[in-house]
């Protein structure tokens, strides 16, 4: 409540990082009024088969400011980096097993 920042990062479900991993940078907004809460507990009611009680939750709206997806070659080892709303993509080739030198910048890896 103090700070509205917030970043949301994917699960990483492989230990090769290829399937890649998505970070969400934002403002978290309450929202409040018991008209949302009620049709915020009937979602998680359909979805979850459990029911939130009114009032006893607090709902936040997120704004997002950025998102950043990342992958990584297996067979190379280099980092793919693609920035939205940016629009900026590149590449750090990797320079050791555990280093990956400067970005390059790079433009086939978003789809518009």
């Amino acid at each position: 409540m103090r700070d509205p920042r917030v970043l949301v990062h994917s699960i990483v479900t492989s230990r090769d990082g290829t399937e890649g991993e998505y970070k969400l940078r934002g403002q978290a907004r309450l929202v409040e009024g018991p008209t949302i809460q009620r049709r915020s507990a009937r979602a998680v009611e359909q979805y979850l088969g459990w029911t939130p009680e009114v009032g006893r939750f607090r709902l936040f709206r997120i704004d997002v400011d950025g998102i950043t997806f990342i992958y990584w070659d297996d067979a190379t080892n280099d980092q793919f980096v693609t920035r939205w709303p940016e629009h900026v993509e590149f590449v750090r080739r990797a320079t050791s097993a555990t280093s990956q030198g400067p970005p390059e910048p790079m433009s086939n890896l978003l789809v518009d």
